[in-house]
């Protein structure tokens, strides 16, 4: 009779585990079938705000808003990466932002933070999800190029100077960008295709305007895909995240 009851209680004891894993697997579903939800509107949104001209973004601004929001309410028990999820959203709003007052320099200090939360959120997800939401191959992408960028080996202090710059408005803070002066690397970072024609390429956080030119590169051409610029007497074809190097 106590073996029988044991076995009972073992298999009791056994259902309730498949039951808490069922359970677990369910929800994992659920939350990831909601994030590819949220990603697709806000890469939708996202996409035409960058091709909106800075008049018009008040309408697609509110719409990355309003899927921030969104994002916020999902349920996660990785708290870390639905940080930096946010954070990812909240600095790509605050370029946008900073865009539309003709602020350019908090523009490219925030577009540049929304790549390295972005990244983070990448890393802090896994495999299995990055492949089920179709961001595997960008986040291998990304990884190759972040290997790549010597000029970040100082992030901790950019990181300071940038949030004291955003949240204290601080003009001093941005004086850790005007040392990139010398540097012998470019970074095209983004694009801004105006309707009206005003071109402009994001470059070591500044934004250049097509056919001008700003230290010892020139932007012939700004396409949504790719940038073409003169430098060192060259003509080079330039694609998003791509850096430039300068002969000395």
């Amino acid at each position: 009779m106590k073996i029988k009851l044991s076995y009972i209680l073992s298999f009791l004891i056994l259902i309730i585990i498949l039951s808490a894993c069922s359970s677990k697997e369910r929800h994992k579903e659920d939350y990831t079938k909601k994030l590819k939800e949220i990603v697709n509107k806000w890469n939708d949104a996202n996409e035409i705000a960058s091709s909106t001209s800075r008049i018009a973004l008040s309408e697609p601004v509110a719409r990355l808003q309003e899927i921030k929001r969104e994002a916020e309410s999902i349920e996660i028990a990785d708290k870390k990466c639905q940080e930096y999820l946010l954070g990812y959203m909240d600095f790509t709003i605050k370029g946008y932002l900073a865009f539309m007052t003709n602020n350019e320099r908090a523009s490219g200090l925030s577009l540049k933070f929304a790549h390295e939360y972005y990244f983070k959120w990448l890393t802090c997800l896994s495999q299995e999800t990055r492949e089920t939401i179709g961001l595997q191959d960008i986040y291998k992408e990304l990884e190759k190029r972040n290997k790549q960028e010597e000029w970040l080996e100082d992030a901790q202090k950019l990181i300071k100077e940038t949030k004291e710059y955003l949240n204290q408005q601080n003009k001093e803070s941005m004086a850790y960008f005007d040392k990139l002066e010398g540097a012998c690397f470019y970074k095209l970072q983004g694009v801004v295709v105006d309707e009206k024609g005003k071109n402009s390429a994001i470059i070591n956080n500044s934004f250049i305007s097509e056919g001008e030119t700003k230290e010892d590169i020139t932007i012939k051409k700004v396409n949504k895909d790719y940038v073409v610029v003169i430098i060192d007497g060259e003509e080079k074809t330039v694609r998003v995240g791509e850096v430039i190097t300068k002969n000395k």
